[in-house]
């Protein structure tokens, strides 16, 4: 169980308070669980490097501090040093720290060698921190001449820092690179998300759409694993949600796995995509085919034949008057949530939506309201705390719904949605 402190805002107003956190902090870097030793180092770097910042001679003496602390800890957790290297692809880079961080990592793999995997993401973090130097001229090919190292990481670290640099003035320029990182990915990937990641935070960038699904349909294999930052797969999915046509490039490209999270992406209805999920709802596969059926049932009011019988999406029309439910279980085994969806025929105002919510999940099992509502365009999403989500989707400003969703988070094994009858 992840231990209070860790969620304790980062909002301290004095040296005192600072010291006391991190005093109360440090044990758990050594604690018999790894996950809560990568909880520690994510929360102690995103202090000393963010939050406790404000003054550079003394954000030095703290990243000292740290860095001596991990690698005191790293001789008996060996997990510890490539979980701060991890936090290091989004922290550091800039000053107070970048250059003296950068000479401690130098000076501590040069007197504690490390295993070839480690060490790439060793070179990778350096040239995050700036070791091809600082002028373009002479940054651009060193860091054009990595993208074809051994090291998928270090690739990744290059292309990102020059996706993080071009521009339309530079030598290259940006169109010359999207052209040299294209033809590379294709017959090596995993430099084109890095690059594009980067990238789509300068101003007015290309649209990355038709070079990235050039690139799915030609490139020579699977990204690797192991990269440091999104492939051209993540992007892709979140760029093609609306289009039926990108998600059949997909899929004629022996991608269904994407295709599948592509169209699934958007929380709610898109144009032409049901006959999209029904077909997708027909694969063999049933882990891919089942995120299928789960869509269509949350968003689309549709059980999708294949899932009639199912025990993970099942339908009950009429299960209120005039209103039609479905019942989705998410996850495997253990690992599980249960989601209500319900259908009224006609738009029901607020007192009989929450008839139907006090209904399906009784208010002494959802606890209090936590905050909020929040709205989310045509949707209001109340927090309870139980965990549960209530969202209920229509017409916020007329307290007018069409459709009322509960996620049974935090209710595992304490509610069950399925009726007996």
């Amino acid at each position: 169980m992840t231990p209070d402190l860790f969620r304790t805002p980062l909002s301290f107003q004095t040296p005192e308070a600072w010291n006391d956190w991190y005093g109360r902090m440090q044990p758990h870097l050594g604690d018999l669980d790894p996950s809560i030793r990568r909880q520690c180092v994510e929360r102690l770097c995103m202090a000393v490097f963010r939050a406790e910042r404000a003054r550079p001679e003394h954000a030095v003496i703290r990243m000292r501090w740290l860095l001596e602390l991990l690698a005191r800890t790293h001789a008996r957790h060996a997990d510890v040093l490539p979980s701060l290297l991890d936090e290091l692809r989004h922290h550091g880079d800039e000053s107070p720290f970048a250059e003296p961080l950068r000479a401690w990592l130098e000076s501590f793999a040069a007197a504690s060698p490390l295993e070839d995997g480690l060490q790439g993401v060793l070179r990778g973090t350096l040239i995050l921190l700036g070791s091809c130097g600082t002028p373009w001229g002479h940054a651009a090919p060193r860091l054009i001449s990595l993208l074809d190292d051994p090291s998928d990481y270090v690739r990744g670290c290059a292309a990102k820092m020059l996706g993080e640099r071009c521009g339309p003035d530079t030598s290259p320029d940006t169109d010359a690179l999207f052209a040299l990182i294209g033809d590379r990915e294709i017959a090596r990937p995993g430099i084109a998300g890095p690059f594009w990641g980067a990238l789509q935070f300068q101003d007015d960038p290309p649209s990355p759409t038709e070079w990235m699904l050039d690139i799915l349909e030609r490139r020579a294999g699977p990204e690797p694993a192991g990269m440091p930052f999104n492939g051209v797969d993540f992007y892709l999915h979140e760029l093609c949600d609306r289009s039926t046509v990108a998600i059949a490039r997909m899929l004629r490209a022996g991608h269904k796995a994407l295709a599948v999270a592509t169209a699934t992406e958007i929380q709610g209805v898109v144009a032409g995509m049901q006959p999209v999920l029904l077909d997708l709802g027909d694969d063999p596969d049933l882990d891919l085919a089942r995120g299928a059926w789960d869509h269509l049932a949350r968003y689309y009011h549709c059980l999708h034949p294949k899932a009639a019988g199912s025990t993970t999406v099942r339908a009950r029309p009429e299960w209120a008057a005039g209103v039609d439910a479905y019942f989705i279980r998410q996850g495997h085994g253990e690992l599980f949530r249960d989601v209500w969806v319900a259908y009224p025929a006609a738009s029901l105002d607020d007192a009989a939506a929450w008839t139907l919510i006090d209904r399906a999940l009784p208010a002494a099992l959802r606890g209090e309201p936590v905050a909020g509502p929040s709205r989310f365009g045509r949707s209001l999403q109340h927090d309870f705390s139980s965990g549960a989500i209530v969202i209920l989707d229509g017409d916020p400003d007329r307290l007018l719904w069409s459709r009322i969703e509960i996620i049974g988070r935090g209710l595992q094994g304490r509610w069950d949605p399925v009726p007996t009858a």
